[in-house]
């Protein structure tokens, strides 16, 4: 929270996982998540391929207008890896300022701050 007031232009990334099928994301579970954030759900498995790299890259430009030192905050839940291997793969997309936010959706909700409903983003077209 001290990062986002610090710099407001911080970029939050939820890496929290939904799985993919029939070329679409399923949450049946629902899911919530801090306001603001962008929800890119499989950029935090363990292996991806080169089209879910895309899927990462495309939205993190359009979420940064392509500036890599603009902060980005990785976030999943505390038992959760996901958000770390994003944060490495964002590093190998070119990015500088990146912040892990380690136990995330839980540590939030914990301190009393606010979720609200999240939807993945859909991949974008070329």
């Amino acid at each position: 929270q001290a990062l986002i007031a610090a710099d407001p232009k911080a970029v939050l990334v939820d890496s929290y996982r939904a799985t993919w099928r029939h070329d679409r994301f399923i949450h049946d579970e629902g899911h919530r998540s801090i306001p603001g954030s962008l929800w890119l759900a499989y950029i935090g498995e363990h292996e991806v391929d080169a089209g879910w790299l895309d899927y990462l890259a495309q939205h993190l430009y359009q979420a940064t207008g392509g500036d890599p030192d603009l902060p980005l905050v990785f976030f999943c839940r505390s038992d959760c890896w996901a958000s770390w291997n994003a944060v490495r793969r964002a590093h190998g997309l070119g990015y500088r300022k990146l912040y892990w936010y380690r136990d995330g959706i839980d540590a939030w909700e914990q301190a009393g701050l606010p979720l609200v409903p999240a939807t993945p983003a859909a991949p974008l077209t070329p």
